[in-house]
């Protein structure tokens, strides 16, 4: 299904990560540190999702979350895990790029849910990117800035016109005043 990459040197990470994606045909690849990313890109090609430690991004300075995984630049989605969610952290987090962050004590349930509802929105641009992009104009909606930015970004690399709104009430006068028709 999906090509997912682990880095993080928490074994229990490590294992609580194959327990809830591999059941889902995932395939998770892990590496226990961030100078091993880049070559684990290259050695199993395009790669779906990041899962990464928030000790590990702070390492490399964020510059992890930016990664892509093929020849066309496109940006790996990343979810941070952190032993410690607090305001600060998450808001740090979303500002440098990453799409979610994860207590480390999330169980099963939450982190197939959470890391799906990546991958099925992940889906849905491609399939939407690879339709062409002649005169149309996107809205996005989300309530999280790292969400809203990775897909404004996306669809602009693909020569679509983008406007945000981070709430349904910000989407219904946008739509009324630019008129998006996707």
């Amino acid at each position: 299904m999906s090509k997912i990459i682990l880095v993080d040197n928490d074994i229990n990470v490590h294992n609580l990560c194959h327990k809830a994606l591999d059941g889902d045909g995932h395939e998770v690849i892990t590496v226990s540190r961030g100078d091993q990313v880049f070559e684990t890109i290259k050695e199993h090609g395009k790669i779906d999702l990041m899962l990464m430690s928030i000790e590990i991004a702070e390492e490399h300075d964020f510059s992890l979350l930016s990664c892509s995984s093929n020849q066309k630049d496109n940006r790996i989605p990343v979810i941070v895990f952190s032993s410690s969610v607090t305001t600060e952290v998450e808001k740090e987090t979303y500002e440098r790029g990453a799409l979610d962050i994860i207590s480390k004590n999330v169980g099963v349930q939450e982190l197939r849910k959470r890391v799906n509802k990546i991958l099925s929105s992940q889906y849905r641009i491609g399939k939407i990117a690879s339709e062409g992009t002649k005169e149309k104009k996107i809205l996005v909606v989300d309530d999280e800035e790292g969400i809203r930015s990775f897909l404004k970004d996306f669809f602009e690399e693909k020569g679509y016109s983008t406007i945000t709104a981070k709430n349904g009430k910000e989407a219904i006068l946008l739509v009324e005043s630019e008129k998006p028709n996707m």
